[in-house]
């Protein structure tokens, strides 16, 4: 998805030399494609195709556009391998114009993504990490999740489980779902904040666990993605997200 940016396929072919004038999935393939990764030139296109923002929104699409091709390529990150991979922006780039588009196309998303930060500013790890403390003490601590919680990420998990969908290369963006998501998210979101917590205390993320599980995470995809899918109680099958 063209919002989703870290769902978009990214390309290796080379788009310097056209027959005819670029396209806007052209300019945009372009530009993510500058990472390396390997998926088909034609996915991309596909995947941006099916994901343009409507009419209304499509300007700020354009100026989300400029910012990502303004920012240095090291600033993306190339997730997955092979045909599979895609693009992702780091959390930090681009965020106000990325988060306008949101707001304007997918409204119940951003309505999510706000309440995240919201709750994610209220945890009291955040603050630690903020300022530049360790957050971490327990044995295998390294190995859990650190502030701040992806709400961007999650909250597109949310609408794909949820709602009635992300857009995919099959299946549009659906304009007309007011699934409120931030509702049915804030006790997985609360959760998942928990359960890190307790992981970076070496203290055990598992439901009647014994004291020698406490030691670490084991057992678990230990991601903010595994433990908001084991807080939802859903299985943990979309490796794309972490």
């Amino acid at each position: 998805m063209a919002l989703a940016t870290g769902y978009l396929a990214v390309t290796g072919c080379d788009y310097t030399d056209y027959p005819i004038e670029a396209t806007f999935c052209d300019d945009w393939c372009r530009v993510l494609r500058r990472t390396g990764c390997d998926q088909e030139p034609e996915n991309c296109i596909r995947d941006c195709e099916s994901s343009r923002a409507s009419d209304r929104c499509l300007s700020l699409q354009s100026t989300l556009l400029d910012c990502y091709e303004s920012t240095p390529a090291d600033r993306f990150e190339c997730v997955g391998q092979g045909f599979q991979s895609t693009v992702r922006p780091t959390p930090e780039i681009c965020t106000e114009q990325r988060q306008g588009l949101i707001r304007c196309e997918v409204p119940r998303v951003m309505e999510c993504i706000e309440a995240c930060e919201a709750l994610d500013a209220s945890d009291p790890s955040r603050a630690g990490a903020d300022a530049g403390a360790s957050t971490t003490n327990g044995p295998l601590a390294s190995e859990c999740p650190e502030p701040p919680f992806p709400c961007e990420r999650m909250c597109w998990e949310l609408d794909a489980r949820f709602g009635r969908g992300r857009p995919t290369t099959q299946t549009a963006i659906d304009r007309t779902d007011d699934t409120d998501l931030a509702a049915i998210g804030e006790p997985y979101m609360r959760c998942a904040q928990a359960r890190a917590a307790q992981c970076r205390a070496g203290t055990s993320t598992t439901p009647g666990a014994t004291p020698s599980d406490a030691a670490g995470p084991s057992s678990l995809a230990m991601s903010w993605t595994g433990l908001f899918l084991e807080c939802a109680g859903l299985p943990l099958d979309v490796a794309l997200f972490d």
